[in-house]
């Protein structure tokens, strides 16, 4: 939202101001982050920068984060892709870096070259990278 200024989003952003009776604003991780390598150092990131346990939500829906980024203010982990696809100005963590990985999987009789001429096109359909970027 535009009171998250900055060029990198810090999590003591989100905490209530002074005042604010309202709902504070959260940060939601989507079901594909809810694994220990992005979940535990954004929890713990949280709790440094002093936002309550619920203000970190894990497992929300793609529609329910979305919604409450517009109406509550609330912020949401995703890729660059995911916010440009969504018309979200993304900015990344300034508290913990965080990196999705994915592992392409293939039978054995797979050519590893079919599996490495058709890396790019996974990345770009997983939101890993937009139509300009290399995969990563």
């Amino acid at each position: 939202t535009d009171d998250l200024r900055g060029r990198r989003l810090h999590l003591d952003q989100l905490r209530r101001a002074g005042g604010d009776d309202g709902r504070p604003r959260a940060l939601h991780l989507a079901t594909e982050d809810d694994v220990p390598w992005i979940r535990d150092p954004v929890r713990r990131a949280a709790r440094l920068a002093g936002l309550l346990d619920d203000q970190v939500r894990v497992g929300t829906s793609g529609t329910e984060a979305l919604t409450c980024a517009l109406e509550y203010g609330d912020a949401i982990l995703c890729t660059p892709a995911w916010a440009a696809a969504h018309r979200l100005r993304w900015r990344p963590l300034g508290d913990v870096a965080v990196r999705r990985s994915y592992t392409v999987a293939s039978r054995p009789r797979v050519a590893r070259e079919l599996v490495l001429a058709v890396r790019p096109a996974l990345s770009l359909a997983a939101g890993l990278v937009t139509d300009q970027e290399e995969p990563r």
